[in-house]
C-alpha cells in the first residue's frame, strides 16, 4: 500500500526568556502533527524520517536558507507525533527581521508541507528586542548572543550577521575609546557629525592674551645719593697725563650730570606654561560599547 504523510503543522515558538534586551537561552520551536497514509489511516507506533528547512525570501525573490534540520519521530497509537527543533538562537535576528517559511519533506524528499509561519510570538521579538544595528552600553566583559563587541572585528564569520553586513560593512565598528555623539548639527555646536565617520579629537581655537608694557620718564634714583650721578667728558677738571687713550682725555672731576633714562617700552613675548593631561576629556566611566545582530 502507498503512503505518505498528511500533518497538521502547529507552529508555535517556546522560549525561555530572562528579559527582552537579551537573547533566549532557550529556543525551540514545536511542531506536532498526524501522520496518515493515502487511506487516511492513521500510522501508528511507526518511525518516520523528516528533513526540515526554514527559509525567507529575499528581496530578489530568492529562498536564503536559515537552517535545515533532519530529525526522526515517533508516532503514537493515534499516529500523533511531536517535535522541539532547536533553530539556534544565532539565528534568532534573522527570525525576527524576515517573514520566514517551513519547508518540510518525508525520508524520500517529497515536500509534505511548505508554509510561511504565521505569526511571530512575543518571545522571539522580545529575544531580538531592539533593531539590527543599535549600539548598547554594556558592563559586562562576555557579550550576550544576538550583539557583537564594537571592536573592530570581522562579521563575515559570525552567524546571522546578514542584515548587520548591509548596515556597517563586514567589520563592526571600533569603539574602544570613544564617546558617541549624535549626527548632524544644532544651534549650540559647528561641527557637522555623520553616521559611521570617526572624528579626532579636537580643541575649539582660542588664544591666552598677554599684554606687558612698561615705561620710564624719571631719572635713575638710587636709595644711595652718592651714585646717582655720571661722570663727564668735559675735557676740564682731569689730571695732566690721561690714561684713556680712546678718547684721549680723563672724565670731567669737578662736574658731573643726573643719570637719565628716557621714556621706552618693553615687547613680550612667548608662552604660557603647560598644564594637564594628554588629553581634552569630560568625566566620563568606562563601558563596552556592542551592537546589535
Amino acid at each position: 500500500m502507498n503512503k505518505h504523510l498528511l500533518l497538521a503543522v502547529f507552529s508555535l515558538f517556546f522560549f525561555g526568556i530572562s528579559n527582552a534586551q537579551t537573547t533566549a537561552n532557550q529556543s525551540g520551536i514545536a511542531i506536532q502533527g498526524i501522520a496518515r497514509d493515502a487511506n487516511n489511516t492513521a500510522r501508528a507506533n511507526q518511525n518516520i524520517q523528516l528533513s526540515l528547512a526554514f527559509y525567507y525570501i529575499n528581496a530578489s525573490g530568492q529562498e536564503q536558507e536559515i537552517i535545515n534540520l533532519n530529525n526522526s519521530v515517533t508516532t503514537d497509537s493515534f499516529g500523533v507525533f511531536s517535535l522541539t527543533l532547536d533553530t539556534n538562537v544565532n539565528n534568532n535576528p534573522v527570525f525576527a527581521n524576515h517573514e520566514s517559511y517551513l519547508r518540510i519533506k518525508d525520508g524520500n524528499g517529497t515536500t509534505i508541507s511548505d508554509e510561511k509561519l504565521k505569526t511571530v510570538p512575543y518571545s522571539i521579538s522580545a529575544g531580538n528586542g531592539v533593531p539590527t544595528g543599535s549600539i548598547m552600553a554594556f558592563m559586562g566583559a562576555t557579550i550576550p548572543k544576538g550583539w557583537v563587541l564594537c571592536d573592530g572585528r570581522t562579521l563575515t564569520n559570525v552567524a546571522g550577521s546578514e542584515e548587520l553586513r548591509a548596515l556597517v560593512g563586514n567589520n563592526v565598528p571600533n569603539l574602544q575609546g570613544y564617546f558617541l555623539r549624535g549626527a548632524g548639527s544644532n544651534g549650540f555646536t559647528e561641527k557637522t557629525t555623520s553616521v559611521g565617520v570617526a572624528y579626532d579629537d579636537t580643541n575649539l581655537s582660542h588664544g591666552h592674551a598677554v599684554n606687558i608694557d612698561t615705561s620710564s620718564d624719571g631719572a635713575y634714583n638710587p636709595t644711595n645719593e652718592a651714585y646717582n650721578r655720571l661722570l663727564q667728558f668735559t675735557g676740564n677738571y682731569t689730571v695732566n697725563n690721561p690714561d684713556n687713550t680712546s678718547f684721549g682725555r680723563e672724565p670731567d672731576l669737578g662736574g658731573s650730570s643726573v643719570l637719565n633714562i628716557p621714556a621706552h617700552t618693553h615687547k613680550v613675548s612667548g608662552n604660557t606654561l603647560t598644564s594637564g593631561s594628554n588629553e581634552s576629556a569630560p568625566v566620563h566611566f568606562g563601558v563596552n560599547y556592542m551592537i546589535k545582530l
